[in-house]
């Protein structure tokens, strides 16, 4: 992959989203309604085989996925730790992500409104009370 073939139309990774036709069509976004890559969908329908075949014993078959995605996104960021935390939905994450701030010592989060609506939510709602707030 190369920085030109990036810029290239179509681009380079449009092969890997032909699902979404990015080739054919923008898609100027940066959450769940983004493009996502065709081998999503095969990831998606292998963990329901998984889960079909498997039942209560899948968990090991998607632990070991999820330790395969975490050293790939090691490998990508050049990480030697693989310190990769994967979640469930974002709102995990940003709640995971708000807990290791040091709060006690700058208890202070400045969001937009036009955050991801999970941003406000759980820093509101689940890391601290907002100031004057009654929870």
């Amino acid at each position: 992959m190369t920085p030109e073939g990036l810029y290239a139309s179509p681009n380079a990774l449009a092969l890997h989203y032909r699902r979404f036709r990015v080739a054919e069509r923008m898609l100027l976004t940066g959450h769940s309604h983004q493009a996502w890559p065709d081998v999503g969908l095969e990831a998606q329908q292998r963990a329901w085989l998984d889960a079909a075949e498997y039942a209560d014993d899948k968990w090991e078959q998607a632990f070991a996925v999820a330790d395969r995605v975490r050293r790939g996104f090691a490998r990508l960021l050049d990480d030697s730790n693989g310190a990769i935390a994967l979640g469930a939905n974002t709102h995990e994450l940003v709640v995971r992500w708000l807990s290791a701030l040091p709060l006690g010592r700058r208890p202070r989060l400045v969001t937009t409104t036009g955050e991801f609506h999970t941003i406000p939510s759980a820093a509101s709602s689940t890391v601290w009370p907002r100031k004057g707030s009654a929870s």
